[in-house]
């Protein structure tokens, strides 16, 4: 298998050791970095066999350019946006190809509050990675490098303080739920969270090892094992994550919202569907225009 590098609004993905080598990773991160306010750079990533590897490559391209670098280790793609808020990082970059085959890996970008950077910023940061221009930092003024493992307890403390979550009444029920993990990220997040909530789990693929049992995108047809463990089980529920433990359903409900804004409003035009993130991207920026306004994640009219 073949393909080219992609790159789009969101950061860039491809084939490990094709599209995807060290000098594309650590060349593209120290682009971004160059395009941050001051402060360190978060990285986090999922449990893709090449996830060192990147996270190395890419590690070294930020210190190269002159940034520090925390490591979350292995992250949701929502801790690792809590992690950038509780720090008061720069930004971010979140290692996951979402729900690529195994082969693939990717970047993605976030800004300062922890959020998938603009149309703008997302492209400033191509145009220097392409330019050709220097990016690396002499050796006074190189970044170092620290861990910091508390991502996950920040994320959770978030959850369970939502107003909407009474605890104490899930508590009561005393839930039995399997939790697919699809053998990454979510694997370690959900059943803690779960249990949290007083509910005995039952776990399926949630040893984070990047040893992929199925199809990575959580579809019906893809859940066999899982609705067999929940029979099994006697559970009250079934619980299938994403490898980056971020999407759930929020692509479909994100491309149904666009195309409510593409046939509501044809003088943005030009949605891409496809990329939920740059149709987003999008309507940020243009959306003030005609009265829509986006923001952390929700747009209102």
């Amino acid at each position: 298998m073949s393909a080219p590098l992609m790159i789009s609004v969101a950061g860039i993905r491809g084939i490990v050791g094709e599209s995807l080598t060290p000098p594309v990773l650590a060349r593209f991160a120290a682009a971004f970095a160059h395009g941050l306010e001051p402060g360190p750079v978060v990285v986090g990533r999922d449990a893709r066999r090449s996830g060192p590897m990147v996270y190395r490559a890419v590690a070294a391209g930020l210190m190269a350019a002159g940034r520090d670098v925390i490591d979350l280790g292995l992250a949701t793609t929502p801790a690792t946006e809590v992690a950038v808020e509780e720090l008061h990082a720069a930004g971010g970059i979140i290692l996951t190809a979402s729900h690529n085959p195994a082969e693939w890996n990717a970047l993605k970008l976030l800004s300062g509050r922890g959020e998938f950077l603009d149309a703008e910023t997302g492209g400033a940061v191509r145009q220097r990675y392409e330019s050709g221009d220097r990016l690396w930092a002499t050796f006074d003024r190189l970044g170092s490098e620290s861990a910091e493992p508390r991502a996950l307890e920040w994320h959770l403390e978030r959850v369970l303080a939502l107003p909407f979550i009474d605890a104490a009444a899930i508590r009561r029920r005393h839930l039995r739920a399997v939790v697919d993990g699809c053998a990454s990220v979510g694997g370690v997040a959900v059943p803690r969270l779960l249990r949290e909530l007083g509910c005995e789990v039952v776990e399926l693929d949630c040893a984070p090892d990047g040893r992929f049992t199925r199809e990575l995108e959580p579809l019906p047809e893809h859940l066999g094992a899982l609705g067999a463990a929940v029979r099994d089980a006697r559970a009250d529920f079934g619980v299938a994550r994403h490898i980056g433990a971020w999407r759930n359903n929020r692509r479909r409900r994100t491309t149904a919202f666009l195309q409510n804004i593409e046939q509501t409003h044809p003088q943005l035009g030009g949605l891409d569907l496809t990329d939920s993130d740059q149709g987003m991207s999008m309507v940020a920026e243009q959306g003030p225009q005609i009265g829509i306004r986006a923001q952390h994640g929700v747009t209102k009219d």
